[in-house]
């Protein structure tokens, strides 16, 4: 998410509605580590980014941006972080299992419910760490990302999956 000028927000994390009003909000980690919350009027342009009509004030801690802050504490129950929206996480099935997030180090979470892998330090999935395992002969591989069959292309020596549009790792 970007201001008009071009300066860097921060990254959407979540989706919020007010209950009782016809508002969306979404909900952003700032670059400077704090919350905010952003309503989808600001919003000028969507696509791969977000460009904003209004500049915002980026906060710098762990609290939400006062301009916004009743907005956030109504959408506070849609808006919950993963951690609080996800199952229990079952520990790794052999000691020595567990997955190192690759984008800040610390150990990933197994998330049963969505069969994945989530760093709670990065807010984020870690992605190809679920189903890594590889497929024995004769048998047929499942995405890691959405559990979809995947298909051996012999070219490449690759798996690929058709309904994510990508490779497996």
């Amino acid at each position: 998410m970007y201001n008009p000028d071009g300066e860097l927000v921060g990254e959407v994390y979540d989706v919020g509605f007010a209950i009782g009003e016809a508002k969306v909000y979404l909900m952003v980690k700032s670059k400077r580590g704090g919350e905010l919350s952003i309503e989808w009027d600001n919003v000028a342009a969507a696509k791969d980014i977000i460009i904003l009509k209004e500049a915002v004030e980026i906060p710098a801690g762990p609290a939400v941006a006062p301009a916004v802050e009743a907005a956030a504490e109504a959408a506070a129950p849609q808006a919950a972080a993963p951690q609080a929206t996800v199952a229990a996480p079952a520990a790794p099935q052999a000691a020595g299992e567990g997955v190192i997030c690759p984008y800040c180090g610390k150990p990933a979470t197994w998330i049963e419910q969505y069969k994945r892998w989530y760093c709670y330090n990065c807010g984020r999935y870690v992605e190809g760490a679920a189903g890594a395992e590889e497929a024995g002969e004769g048998e047929a591989k499942v995405c890691p990302y959405c559990g979809k069959p995947a298909t051996w292309i012999e070219q490449y020596k690759r798996w690929y999956c058709y309904n994510c549009g990508r490779y497996i790792e």
